[in-house]
């Protein structure tokens, strides 16, 4: 009994570990209205090694999914399967690409390729100072 008390307790962490992300713009358009953060719309493609390298060593890591949790709602779209389903100004040619935009599908950071945690986690900084601190132009 309390083996098994003790496996399921050291697999919690494993699993709140998961980013849940949405896989349709409009969708997580609403949710980022509804809980008023960003999005961070993350451009696949099936075949990608760098997208499945960014998805199963950066996004895995505990301070990137908790701080993504935190911060954004993460949408991911697949380029080469939902062609249509999103504005092709999100229409990436390089892969993965990360859009972070406000409540109203604005842009106001992106960034492409992959990357590893500590380095991603950097960006991130860098998009939530962006979007915290906007430029104006006039």
């Amino acid at each position: 009994m309390r083996a098994a008390l003790f496996s399921l307790l050291l697999s919690l962490p494993l699993l709140s570990a998961e980013i849940l992300f949405i896989n349709d713009y409009e969708t997580g358009l609403s949710k980022a209205k509804e809980v008023k953060k960003p999005v961070m719309l993350m451009v696949v493609t099936q075949y990608c090694l760098w997208c499945r390298k960014m998805k199963t060593a950066t996004l895995t890591d505990d301070r990137i999914v908790e701080r993504i949790k935190r911060e954004f709602v993460p949408v991911m779209i697949y380029r080469d399967q939902q062609k249509g389903t999103y504005p092709d100004a999100f229409s990436a040619r390089l892969v993965p690409t990360f859009y972070f935009l406000d409540e109203n599908g604005e842009e106001f950071y992106s960034s492409y390729g992959y990357k590893p945690a500590g380095a991603f986690n950097r960006e991130l900084s860098e998009a939530v100072e962006s979007y915290k601190n906007p430029i104006v132009l006039e």
